[in-house]
């Protein structure tokens, strides 16, 4: 075999020490470099972690101990209705819609009592409600029923419009809304 010319050799004793270093770079240090931003942001997330854990361990405490009223049935009066009987419970959101409806000048159409069904340890009372309002009037209902205590829940909420001549104004024309929805609430079970 030939030497090899004293540029190659020059050229091949630089390029050697380079190629070793660029594989030693490329199948070792790199992927540890890689491995090791890899546990840092673990490690990050961790601690982030955990922060979020302790900033919830008092609403942690405060959901136990709502749970543990409810349980005994110390919070019952914001969730469920204190009648005696579903049918006092019906009677009592029957009034309760029957105010609203006529403070916000709408009228009441109907009220059906709709059957009374067991769930989870509660019974719970619903009424189908058929009135005749404004956009204003049925705003003002809907606030009424779900933010009052104890708290009643609208459900199957049917919209219908036609409209109406203003009588301010006979050109413009209002909407007159035919509204009807299910509201409910509950009552404990009898043991």
């Amino acid at each position: 075999m030939k030497p090899l010319s004293r540029p190659v050799a020059r050229m091949t004793a630089l390029a050697l020490p380079v190629l070793v270093l660029s594989a030693a770079w490329t199948l070792v240090i790199q992927p540890g470099a890689d491995y090791l931003a890899g546990l840092r942001r673990g490690l990050a997330e961790a601690h982030e972690l955990l922060g979020r854990y302790a900033r919830s361990g008092p609403l942690v405490d405060r959901l136990r101990a709502d749970i543990a009223d409810l349980r005994r049935g110390d919070g019952d009066a914001r969730i469920v209705m204190t009648s005696a009987t579903p049918q006092l419970a019906a009677a009592e959101i029957q009034q309760r819609v029957k105010r609203l409806v006529e403070a916000g000048g709408s009228v009441l159409k109907s009220t059906q009592i709709m059957p009374i069904r067991e769930e989870s340890g509660f019974r719970r009372v619903s009424l189908r409600i058929v009135m005749e309002s404004g956009v204003d009037g049925a705003q003002q209902v809907f606030y009424g029923l779900e933010s009052a205590v104890p708290y009643l829940l609208l459900g199957n909420v049917d919209i219908r419009s036609r409209m109406q001549a203003n009588a301010k104004n006979p050109d413009r024309r209002l909407p007159d809304l035919t509204v009807a929805f299910d509201v409910y609430g509950y009552v404990r079970a009898a043991p």
